[in-house]
């Protein structure tokens, strides 16, 4: 990695003048209550389990969310921290089998209060059905699975493996507990992570959903996504 892109997500929290809220806000994002799974930092979701063989331990050091919470109680948000993709950091397209791809993103706080547990969010959903339906219109459908995925992000100067947990849905979410941070108003603070998608994914699937977010002590405060080309090899 060049020095000057990890020299981008190594800043602390940085001012943001009020002029660049509007850029943040004009990414496209889902639905707030959409991929409500994406939040896996916390245990094991209803329909899904977490790789705990994986999970980055620097997640044990995290400070309880009831005392994190607690000292931000009284705070008045106007509105919603915004989260964007890092348009520097941004993959054309994966390929299956292939080198990692790196992506950034950027959680900013416009809300006139600071955030005492801020975190990112990052999930990979890949889905498609695969042949005719039945008289039913049941049919089969293939999705990206844990085992063909690789989520790392780059913290305190070096790369780190994150666990991965899945949901009711063929969403697949990083482990990112452990990244929490205060982020004042009028704050900004980047991440840069690099994923990988094996070889023995299915070749059915031609594409794969980045969804990048931003979760506080309120819970989530934003989601955008953005679709990536998913290449195989012969």
């Amino acid at each position: 990695m060049s020095r000057n892109l990890a020299r981008r997500f190594t800043r602390r929290p940085r001012r943001v003048r009020p002029d660049r809220t509007a850029a943040a806000g004009t990414v496209t994002g889902l639905m707030l209550t959409a991929v409500p799974l994406l939040a896996s930092a916390t245990p094991a979701a209803v329909c899904g389990t977490p790789d705990t063989a994986s999970v980055n331990a620097d997640a044990a050091h995290v400070q309880p969310a009831t005392t994190r919470t607690a000292r931000t109680s009284a705070a008045v948000h106007h509105g919603h921290a915004k989260a964007t993709f890092d348009p520097l950091a941004i993959p054309k397209e994966v390929l299956a089998g292939g080198p990692r791809a790196k992506i950034g993103g950027m959680i900013y706080n416009g809300t006139g209060a600071a955030f005492d547990s801020v975190r990112p969010t990052l999930g990979l959903y890949a889905w498609t059905p695969v042949g005719n339906p039945d008289q039913r219109g049941n049919g089969k459908a293939v999705s990206l699975a844990p085992k063909d995925v690789t989520v790392e992000v780059y913290h305190q100067g070096r790369w780190q493996k994150l666990g991965l947990s899945t949901g009711c849905d063929p969403v697949i979410g990083a482990n990112t507990g452990f990244l929490l941070q205060d982020l004042p108003s009028g704050h900004n603070t980047r991440f840069l992570f690099r994923f990988s998608i094996a070889a023995t994914a299915a070749r059915q699937l031609k594409s794969v959903q980045v969804h990048f977010g931003a979760w506080s002590e309120r819970g989530y405060e934003d989601l955008v996504t953005r679709t990536i080309p998913l290449v195989h090899g012969n």
